[in-house]
C-alpha cells in the first residue's frame, strides 16, 4: 500500500508504509501520546533495573576484591559504626590499644595484621568536609596500600591524602582539616563501598590531624600515638573461620580488653543474600510491568482497529492488500513503541548517573556503575525489549485484519 503525495515543486512523492503510519498515529495525537508514554515508563523501569542490578553485581565483585582482610577487629559495641564506614564511608571514630594488634598477630593461624585509625572531620570553618579520615601504616597494610599503590607511584608521603573516588577534589588540590591544609597525592577508582567517600592519610599524617585538631580544642578518647580504631587480619590459607574467631576473642578477653570480631565472609554473604533479594524484586517488577503494559496496548490496539474498520474496508476496496494493512498496523505499533522506548531512557539518562550517588547511599548497599560500554549495552537491550511490546500487541488487531472479508469488515464498521 502506498500513497502519493504531491512536493511542493509540483512533482508528487510516493509514500511508503511508515509515512502513512506516522500521519495516522498525528492524527490521534492524544491517544498516541498516551500509549507512547506507557512504553516510556517500561522502557525507564526496564533500564534503570538492568543498570541497578548490574551496578550491584559490579559492587559485591568490588567488595570481595577489596576486602583484602578475613577478620577485623573493633573495640567491643563498634562493630555496626566499623561496617557504617567500611561500607557506606559513615564517619565515626572508635578506639582501644595499640597492643591489641600485638596480641593478635601471635595468634597461631594468623598471617598477617595491620592497624587503621579513623577519624571523623568536621563540617565546619576548620574542614573542607565531613568525611571519614582513615589512617594506615604503609609499611604492614595490605587492605589499602595495594589499591592506592595503582594510583601513586610513590609512597604516601606526611601531609600527603588519597582521595576516594567520590570526592571532588583533584591531585595536587589541598584539603584542609582542623585548620591545617594537606595535599591530594592520589585518587582512588571506585569500590562500591565506603572508601569512595573517604580519606587516606598515613599514620604520621593521622597523628599530625590529631594535634591540629587538639589545638581547635578538639580531644578524642585516644590521641597519644598509642591507640587504633580496628586491626586487620589476614589468617592463613583453608582457615577454619569459627576456630580463628573464638580464638581472637579468648585471646584479647584474656588481656583484658573486650571487641567485636567482623568476619568479611559474614560481610560478603549479608550484602550478596540482599542483593539477590532485591534483584529478584526488580526482574519480578519488569516482568509484571512488560506484560501489562503490552496487554493494555493490546486492548488499545483492538479497540483502534474496531474503530477504524470501515477506513480499514475502503483501503482494502482501493487496492490495499491484507498484507500491506498488517504492515501499516505493525508500523504504527513499531512507531510508538520505539518513539516511548526513547524517551523512557532520555529520562532514565537524566535521573540515574547525576543521581548515582544519592541512589548508592540510599540502597546502603555496594554500587559501582557499570563502564561505558555495558550501559550502552544495557541501553539497546532495554530499546529492543521495549519497543517490541508495541508490535507485539499488535499482532491480535492485525489478525482480525487478515481474517476478515471486505464486505464483513463493511458490515461490522456501520
Amino acid at each position: 500500500m502506498s500513497q502519493q503525495k504531491q512536493s511542493p515543486n509540483g512533482n508528487r512523492k510516493r509514500l511508503g508504509i511508515l509515512t502513512i503510519a506516522r500521519c495516522n498515529l498525528k492524527k490521534k495525537a492524544v491517544r498516541t501520546s498516551c500509549l507512547m508514554g506507557l512504553v516510556a515508563v517500561l522502557s525507564f523501569t526496564l533500564f534503570s533495573g538492568l543498570i541497578l542490578t548490574t551496578s550491584l553485581r559490579g559492587g559485591l565483585d568490588s567488595m570481595r576484591q577489596r576486602l583484602g582482610a578475613d577478620f577485623m577487629v573493633v573495640p567491643d559495641g563498634n562493630q555496626a559504626k566499623f561496617e557504617g564506614a567500611l561500607l557506606r564511608g559513615e564517619p565515626g571514630t572508635f578506639y582501644f590499644g595499640k597492643d591489641t594488634e600485638k596480641i593478635l598477630s601471635g595468634i597461631d593461624g594468623i598471617v598477617k595484621t595491620t592497624p587503621q585509625f579513623f577519624i571523623t572531620s568536621l563540617s565546619t570553618d576548620c574542614c573542607s568536609y565531613q568525611v571519614q579520615l582513615i589512617g594506615y601504616e604503609p609499611k604492614t597494610d595490605f587492605v589499602i596500600a595495594p589499591w592506592i599503590s595503582g594510583q601513586l607511584q610513590k609512597d604516601l608521603e606526611k601531609g600527603e591524602l588519597v582521595v576516594g573516588s567520590k570526592l571532588d577534589n583533584k591531585v595536587g588540590d589541598t584539603l584542609k582539616f582542623f585548620g591545617c591544609e594537606y595535599v591530594v597525592a592520589g585518587r582512588l577508582e571506585e569500590t562500591g563501598m565506603g572508601f569512595d567517600t573517604s580519606v587516606f592519610m598515613n599514620f604520621d599524617t593521622a597523628q599530625n590531624v590529631l594535634d591540629h585538631a587538639r589545638e581547635k580544642g578538639i580531644n578524642y578518647r585516644f590521641n597519644n600515638g598509642d591507640s587504633i580504631s580496628a586491626v586487620m587480619v589476614k589468617a592463613e590459607d583453608g582457615y577454619d573461620a569459627p576456630v580463628i574467631n573464638n580464638t581472637i576473642v579468648d585471646r584479647l578477653r584474656e588481656a583484658g580488653i573486650k571487641a567485636d570480631v567482623v568476619a568479611s565472609r559474614t560481610i560478603l554473604t549479608t550484602a550478596a543474600d540482599h542483593i539477590k533479594q532485591f534483584i529478584v524484586y526488580v526482574k519480578v517488577f519488569s516482568v509484571m510491568l512488560w506484560v501489562l503494559t503490552a496487554a493494555l496496548l493490546s486492548v488499545v490496539f483492538t479497540f483502534s482497529v474496531h474503530e477504524r474498520k470501515k477506513e480499514i474496508a475502503v483501503l482494502r476496496i482501493l487496492g490495499a492488500t491484507k498484507g500491506k494493512l498488517m504492515q501499516l498496523i505493525f508500523g504504527e505499533a513499531a512507531l510508538i513503541g520505539a518513539g516511548g522506548s526513547l524517551i523512557g531512557l532520555i529520562l532514565a539518562f537524566l535521573i540515574l548517573f547525576p543521581f548515582g550517588n544519592l541512589i548508592s547511599l540510599k540502597l546502603n548497599l555496594p554500587f559501582v556503575l557499570p563502564s561505558p560500554q555495558w550501559i550502552a549495552l544495557l541501553s539497546m537491550l532495554s530499546f529492543l525489549l521495549t519497543g517490541a511490546a508495541g508490535p507485539a500487541a499488535s499482532v491480535f488487531s492485525a489478525y482480525r485484519i487478515v481474517k476478515n472479508e471486505i464486505h464483513a469488515t463493511m458490515r461490522e464498521g456501520e
